[in-house]
């Protein structure tokens, strides 16, 4: 509020207390905008990335079982190690479960080695569900996506599982598009045309992912179980 200014007081006086009071304004106003800053860049390094490093006798992705056996055995002496390596998994995140999923498992194991493994072990391969590794996985999609849950995330796990061999394959051909695969695959086509019962969503049998050319996901409900 500017003060009253009596007629009589002098000129100085009168642009003084006018100087005064527009100075305050000023200052309220720069207090105002740090506060709003400050609350910015606190919001900001909550969401930030932070950066870790993994220690250099843990390298991934695992190639061979060996290396999956001697990960396993460090993480369950060591909860430092397993808290690092969520918080770091994590920090790679997707726009859903299933593509947060994919993309953690991508980092964390080769196709080559995906191929022995299924979610619970059915035929010859070895059983992923009990790998503390699988819990990890869960953890860390479930970090980073806070509506994510475990049962999206196993969901998730066992069609990457299933799919290994086939990305496998798609990998040692040079050239060949997911949609290629996909309209070369006559059972599949026959399959989605005959049962729209058993399509949840079109996912890539090939690679589960996205394609490139259709822009679509191709796969089958019943194979994830």
């Amino acid at each position: 509020m500017i003060p009253y200014l009596e007629e009589d007081d002098n000129p100085f006086e009168q642009h003084m207390t006018k100087e005064i009071v527009t100075l305050k304004a000023e200052v309220r106003q720069l207090s105002n905008n740090v506060i709003k800053l400050t609350t910015i860049i606190q919001q900001q390094s909550v969401h930030s990335v932070e950066s870790i490093e993994l220690p250099e006798d843990v390298a991934l992705p695992l190639a061979s079982s060996a290396d999956l056996e001697e990960l396993c055995e460090k993480l369950d002496t060591d909860s430092g190690l397993r808290v690092l390596l969520t918080k770091k998994l994590a920090n790679i995140g997707g726009k859903d479960a299933m593509d947060c999923t994919r993309r953690i498992l991508a980092s964390m194991f080769t196709d080559t080695l995906a191929t022995q493994f299924n979610w619970k072990g059915k035929g010859c391969k070895k059983i992923f569900k009990d790998l503390n590794l699988s819990g990890i996985v869960c953890a860390a999609a479930v970090r980073s996506l806070r509506e994510t849950t475990k049962a999206d995330v196993e969901k998730a796990m066992k069609a990457w599982l299933h799919f290994a061999p086939n990305r496998l394959k798609v990998k040692q051909i040079n050239g060949v598009s997911c949609w290629d695969n996909f309209t070369n695959n006559k059972d599949i086509r026959r399959l989605i045309t005959l049962s729209s019962v058993l399509i949840t969503t079109i996912r890539c049998l090939d690679c589960c992912r996205w394609c490139e050319r259709c822009d679509c996901v191709f796969g089958v409900a019943s194979v994830l179980e």
